[in-house]
Order: C-alpha cells, then structure tokens, then sequence
C-alpha cells in the first residue's frame, strides 16, 4: 500500500522564507522540495500542454530527486523511497471537447498529450497519477436524453483511458452526479460509480467550501485534494489571484489572507483524514493546494506525521505560528 503525500506544485516565490532556505535558487526547488514528499501535483498541464524542453527538465530533476529518496528511505520506509508526478489532464479536454459532446477531439487530445507528456514520464517511472478534473457544465441531464447521453460520453472516455499504465483520478463537478451515501458523506449515483469502478479510475475526493464529503464505496484506490476552508472568500470575484487579493479588491482581506487558497489547516481539521487514509486502499494521492506562503507544505507534513510517515524534519514558519516537524 503506497502512500504518497505532497504538494499541488512547488514553484511559489512566496514559499522562500517559510519553506525553501534564501540560498536556494529557484532551478533547485524542486530538488529541495523532493528532500520532504515523494510526489507533486502539476496543475499547469490543465491550462497547455508543456513542450519536450520542459518535460525533459521534470525528467532530469525527478530522477535526481527519486535517486535521493531511495538512498535516504529504502530501508525504512519503502513506499517513501520513491518520487512521481501527478498531472492534470489539458482542460481543452475536459472542459471544451467534453462539454461540446466531441469525443473524437477529446480521444485525439488525449493521445497526444499522452505521447508528449505522460509516456517519457511513464518511462522513467515517474508518473503518480493523471487527473482528470470535469467542467461543471459537464452535467447530468436534466433530462433522459441528455443523461443518457452525458453516461455514455463519460463511459466512451473511460474506456480509452490507458489505465493498464496510469492510475487516473475523475472530478466530477456538477451536482448532478451526487447521490446520498452512508451517513453525511454523498456519493455518485448509480451509473456513474458503476463505471468509475468499471475501468478502475479512482474518485477525487476535494475537501473545500462548496465541495461534498464524497466516497466511492469498494473503492481500491484513493486520490484526495486539500482547498482549505475560506467559506468566505471562495465564491469571492477575484479572490483566486496568485499575486493576492489587494491587486483585485479596493480594500485588502481584514485576516490578511492572500487569495481563497490561503488557509492553514490544523490537526483537529486533519484528523479525520487520517481514519479515511488508514482504510486498505491499494494506492493513496493526497495534495494540498493551500499553497500561499508555504501553507500547503506545512500541512501535508502536518498529515504525514498524523499518520506516522517518515520524512525529513522541517521546521516551517507560517506568520507568528512556529512548529517542528
């Protein structure tokens, strides 16, 4: 049973101070980033499609990183000793082709963004998991016809997705797709879970405002995402900037917070995470997309001690708050 904890990206000017030393330049975060987590999440394929200069540069540096992690962790702790990357599938994909109902464009941009990003990742075996984040215009009905229609496109793309080599992760975001399930938690409904589970693609379970406590019951494989809980500024225009909210707002957020992302989780939060993560799943994916000022690091180095993983000490500053890791 893999478990892989980490980050939705590591390029962050704002992380200098609070997680990466002054005297690390920034061609060496990724290296030093490596130091603390097995795995990152790339959201930058979602907005293009990189080119070979920058696929061979993740190659170069995540080699060098998995070689670190098995030298420091081989022998103590095994599913720690390695490195990959998980990525978002192009959302020309999910939220053009998909939402229009031309599954010829989404197969076409599927296979070559499988051929210039994923294969040489493949390859070198560094790939964690691929992505695949819905629009929330693609929806379920509202009526027979175009529900019938929304299954069999989801089951089309399914079933081309090569998960005999990838692990692939499916956000759904229209509520549409949700069902009551056990307790307060929601699930899919039938027809969907029932071809999740068919082609062996994990649900992403997000832990965000606005967003269910969603589970797939049976499922093998897990893939979970960390927003934070700024209720209040999530559905706020222009509260998403990763510059800050005072380039978009006329007056700066009263608590100081940089964008919807900026919120540090505590252990009373994290908690009941660790009973979910503890299930026997085959394989696990969390990341935490809290990024602003080095939040996210300290968080999923927060979870990791919770569920007892080994990993380089760290000690992070978020503000006045000060914690050894």
């Amino acid at each position: 049973m893999a478990l892989r904890v980490g980050c939705s990206g590591w390029s962050y000017d704002d992380w200098v101070g609070p997680f990466y030393p002054k005297d690390v330049k920034k061609d060496q975060w990724l290296s030093y980033y490596g130091r603390f987590f097995p795995t990152v999440e790339i959201n930058s394929t979602f907005y293009a499609v990189p080119n070979q200069f920058t696929v061979r540069a993740w190659v170069q540096k995540g080699n060098a990183v998995r070689k670190f992690r098995e030298d420091r962790f081989w022998r103590q702790a095994k599913d720690q000793a390695g490195f990959s990357y998980s990525l978002k599938l192009p959302q020309k994909i999910t939220h053009e082709h998909l939402v229009s109902g031309d599954f010829e464009k989404a197969y076409t941009g599927l296979k070559a963004f499988e051929a210039a990003v994923l294969n040489p990742l493949y390859e070198q075996n560094l790939i964690g998991a691929v992505l695949v984040q819905m629009s929330p215009y693609f929806r379920l009905g509202p009526d027979e016809k175009k529900e019938r229609a929304a299954l069999k496109l989801l089951e089309d793309f399914l079933q081309v997705l090569p998960t005999d080599r990838y692990d692939w992760a499916l956000e759904l975001r229209h509520n549409s797709w949700l069902a009551k399930g056990k307790g307060k938690a929601m699930t899919l409904v039938p027809e969907a879970a029932s071809v999740i589970k068919k082609f062996r693609v994990m649900l992403c379970e997000t832990d965000g405002p606005g967003f269910p406590d969603l589970r797939l019951p049976g499922a093998k494989k897990v893939y979970v995402r960390f927003h934070g809980h700024n209720q209040d500024l999530w559905f706020k225009k222009g509260a998403g900037s990763s510059k800050g909210m005072e380039e978009k707002e006329e007056t700066p957020d009263p608590k100081g917070r940089h964008n919807r992302y900026d919120y540090l989780y505590t252990d009373k939060e994290l908690e009941p995470w660790k009973k979910h993560l503890e299930e026997d799943f085959e394989e696990k994916y969390v990341y935490f997309n809290n990024h602003p000022r080095g939040k996210g690091p300290k968080n999923a180095l927060m979870l990791m001690n919770l569920l007892g993983v080994k990993h380089e000490a760290r000690d992070i500053k978020i503000s006045s708050q000060e914690r050894l890791f």
